[in-house]
């Protein structure tokens, strides 16, 4: 796939302040449309295949046209509005997923293969590593959330490490020019310690940079 520039993802996040809902494409275009928030009235049916906004997106364009977008499509979309069940409101990607030993994840309950596509939506980005959530419906009812981690430096922009619990993402975070922040990082075990882990992970390879550069 190819690589979007940071005007891109700029775009992506004006969106949500113009109140206009968008997608945007591998080659960095943006399209304006509008997604709805219940697509059975709209047309798309059954009801429970267009409510998870993880897996596809209904999308109307402006010349009316019409298209349900499927994750791996596009490069990524901008919602302004939560709509019915997981449409929700935000900024998503295209990710296909790993495991922390960087296999591909075969998304183990929830009947996906190996190389499909999820939108994931964006909670924190920064200059090292980036942090997704993606909900997805168990077999036996409910939803689950998965948080997931793109490392700039892996250089695998379309690929989302799943992370298994807090104390697995703070060890997949341990670079070595980190290692002692990293391991003194302390953290509440709430749903928001992924953001601050993921944000300290940044403070912290920032500092690191800075210092290098000094010591040249």
């Amino acid at each position: 796939m190819k690589y979007t520039s940071l005007l891109t993802y700029m775009i992506l996040l004006t969106t949500l302040v113009n109140g206009q809902d968008y997608i945007i494409t591998w080659q960095g275009d943006s399209l304006e449309c509008y997604m709805p928030g219940k697509p059975w009235k709209e047309g798309f049916r059954p009801p429970r295949k267009y409510d998870n906004g993880h897996l596809r997106v209904p999308v109307v364009f402006q010349n009316d046209s019409v298209r349900v977008l499927e994750a791996g499509d596009v490069k990524g979309y901008s919602r302004t509005k939560h709509g019915r069940g997981l449409l929700c409101n935000g900024v998503f990607e295209s990710k296909q997923l790993l495991d922390e030993k960087g296999k591909k994840s075969t998304a183990w309950h929830w009947g996906g293969e190996e190389d499909s596509w999820y939108f994931l939506q964006k909670l924190e980005e920064g200059p090292y590593a980036n942090l997704y959530i993606v909900y997805l419906r168990c077999p036996s009812g409910g939803n689950d959330a998965f948080y997931c981690i793109v490392k700039h430096a892996e250089g695998q922009p379309d690929k989302a490490f799943v992370m298994v619990n807090r104390k697995r993402t703070v060890q997949f975070l341990n670079d070595p020019d980190i290692a002692t922040g990293m391991k003194n990082f302390r953290y509440k075990k709430t749903r928001h310690a992924y953001g601050k882990i993921v944000r300290e992970y940044n403070r912290l390879k920032t500092e690191a940079a800075k210092g290098q550069f000094l010591k040249e």
